[in-house]
């Protein structure tokens, strides 16, 4: 389904820009920005942001079940939940476009790296590549596999892709069907990884922990104290997740 989705928006996105290059109609009741790929604020970013959110969640549930059990990589993916959550924000907000200008006329950098937030980024992923290593080799061996088939797949729209896309825009500008086809190809990347990593956090859930229940426990009401009827825990209200056998 999701899959689906993705497929319909690159093809909505594609059928906007034939529009405006080919037949000439750029606007089309505003459908043509609505639907475009390079577009901020619109379906297919609200799309990115779920899928990033999505996974984000997916991510939390497995560290509070590994943490139960004291697994010793439950901070790993702990960490890998709020990496994701920010995604998700930065997907939304474009907070990491904020860095592009003062990165560049930092650096003095033009290229593949005029889009100039590619090279924190290219640390962050190095750094967590580092931090990971051992965490990604302790995986069921599909998982791993499909967590690097999605991060190759993300990294290379995200990073590759942009940096070439980059290097056209330096030398042909954006209103070009050969930028079109870059970002095109970037976006369609990013979302086909983060699918794929989505798939491989139901799977392992699927086959490494199991069913999942969560208890929600509402606040207890009539004014008991605690011992009177009501625990603490219930005074407070809680949710709790639990595995099923």
């Amino acid at each position: 389904m999701l899959a689906a989705a993705a497929v319909f928006l690159v093809i909505a996105s594609s059928a906007g820009q034939f529009s405006t290059y080919v037949l000439g109609h750029g606007y089309v009741f505003g459908l043509v920005n609505l639907f475009s790929l390079d577009r901020e604020g619109n379906v297919p970013t609200w799309f990115s942001a779920f899928l990033l959110l999505s996974c984000a969640a997916l991510l939390t549930i497995i560290t509070l079940v590994r943490r139960e059990e004291s697994d010793r990589w439950w901070t790993y993916w702990c960490g890998l939940a709020v990496i994701f959550l920010y995604l998700s924000m930065d997907e939304a907000a474009s907070i990491h476009e904020l860095t592009i200008t003062p990165v560049r006329d930092l650096l003095d950098v033009g290229g593949i790296f005029h889009w100039a937030w590619v090279i924190p980024g290219m640390i962050f992923v190095a750094a967590i590549g580092l931090t990971y290593f051992k965490f990604v080799l302790s995986l069921p061996r599909r998982t791993r596999s499909h967590f690097v088939v999605a991060a190759a797949v993300f990294l290379g729209g995200a990073l590759g892709v942009e940096m070439a896309g980059a290097a056209w825009f330096e030398e042909f500008g954006r209103r070009n069907l050969g930028y079109v086809t870059f970002w095109t190809v970037e976006e369609t990347l990013e979302m086909a990884g983060l699918i794929i990593f989505l798939y491989a956090l139901l799977r392992y859930i699927e086959t490494e922990i199991g069913r999942l229940r969560i208890i929600f426990q509402a606040p207890a009401t009539g004014g008991l104290a605690p011992g009177r009827g009501a625990s603490a825990g219930q005074e407070a209200g809680y949710a709790q997740l639990e595995t099923v056998q």
